[in-house]
């Protein structure tokens, strides 16, 4: 009896929590350099060798896609910088970003 009243009060008192997912992505990131960097971590796990041929040539096109990825976000970033203050403290905020400005 007091289990059952239980269950009935409880979506009406307790609040539910939205959990969000940890999978996404940095601002700066874009969807090219994301789907590189998935694409070397599936290639890595097929060979399982890191100076496969294969696993190299998908770490260096991630590479070069994460870095022209941030190099873009820097470049409008710096473009924007007076309107759009907003981006660019949520960009030093950003984990790993304080440390490259210094």
């Amino acid at each position: 009896m007091f289990n059952g009243k239980l269950q009935d009060l409880e979506p009406k008192y307790v609040p539910k929590k939205n959990v969000s997912s940890s999978n996404r992505k940095p601002i700066w990131m874009t969807y090219k350099a994301m789907k590189a960097v998935k694409r070397r971590h599936k290639i890595y796990r097929k060979y399982k060798d890191p100076e496969h041929p294969a696993c190299k040539k998908a770490d260096r096109k991630a590479s070069v896609a994460i870095k022209q990825s941030k190099r873009h976000f820097e470049s409008k970033l710096a473009q924007k910088i007076k309107t759009d203050r907003k981006l660019f403290f949520a960009y030093v905020t950003m984990s790993g970003a304080r440390s490259r400005l210094k």
